[in-house]
């Protein structure tokens, strides 16, 4: 995707941020020597530090941007991989590593008469500021004569729906499954602990993680978020990692607790008994 493509159309949405904290998530933090301003970064942000990391290694003049591979084959004489492009380049090389993933292809709604809708409507991955008004942080004031409608409650929309809620004059949110929403916990980076960092802490930091979501049993939880938290409680409560059959006894019942929180989170936040019902997530 070319640069100017990349800046347009990349997380571009209203309230676009890192779910994950941003000293784990935004790569090569210690090695292009930047430190994420906010536990969890922004869009415009995270897009910023793509860009550093591009330019630090060289990779603008390395890259070949709106290219689609068309085909790979190995050459057993030459011990290389022959690669064709959409655009006729044949590319020779010693390794490929196929990590593009599935989501520059946006998937649109395949909902019955969508076509024939009088209204203006856009995919959330192609934004249209020009319609609402405003930018990435929000201020959608053109929206606020309008009724507007969001189909779906994925991790895409949780982050938009505040700000729609807040500038359009009514909205509706269209759900088939509640999403599991807890408390974010943003904060600005504490400059005195970004100092106190030893070389390494980054990738320390990530293995600790990796370990604690995956049910591993560390003595510190660093990140020490909602993520994290589940087995945070199972480590205070001396669970026997060396008892596998008791450890996942109690793990059952901690994501249990886990999940009543965020139930009795809805009830909290939303005093229609109805609506708070139909937003839990079982």
């Amino acid at each position: 995707m070319a640069i100017d493509e990349h800046r347009r159309y990349w997380n571009r949405y209203p309230g676009a941020q890192c779910d994950i904290e941003s000293y784990i998530y935004m790569p090569l933090l210690e090695e292009i020597g930047y430190m994420p301003t906010e536990k969890y970064a922004r869009a415009d942000e995270l897009l910023r530090h793509s860009r550093m990391i591009g330019e630090k290694f060289d990779l603008y003049n390395r890259a070949l941007f709106q290219t689609e591979t068309k085909e790979m084959r190995w050459d057993e004489g030459e011990g290389k991989w022959r690669t064709q492009t959409a655009r006729g380049d044949k590319i020779k090389s010693r390794f490929i590593i196929p990590a593009a993933g599935p989501l520059h292809r946006p998937k649109f709604l395949g909902v019955p008469g969508l076509e024939d809708f009088k209204g203006h409507s856009f995919h959330s991955s192609r934004w249209d500021f020009n319609y609402t008004g405003g930018d990435p942080t929000g201020n959608l004031n053109k929206l606020k004569d309008k009724r507007v409608g969001i189909i779906g409650t994925g991790a895409t929309a949780v982050q938009i729906v505040p700000h729609l809620g807040k500038w359009a004059k009514q909205l509706y949110v269209f759900q088939r499954t509640p999403s599991s929403i807890d408390v974010r916990g943003n904060r600005p980076t504490d400059e005195e602990w970004a100092k106190s960092l030893k070389s390494g802490w980054q990738k320390e930091r990530m293995d600790n993680f990796d370990s604690l979501v995956n049910g591993g049993y560390e003595k510190e939880d660093m990140v020490g978020d909602k993520w994290t938290e589940i087995i945070r409680d199972l480590i205070a409560a001396g669970v026997d990692p060396n008892n596998p059959i008791e450890a996942a006894a109690k793990r059952q019942l901690a994501d249990f607790k886990k999940m009543e929180s965020i139930r009795a989170r809805t009830d909290e936040v939303v005093k229609d008994k109805e609506t708070a019902d139909g937003l839990k997530p079982w």
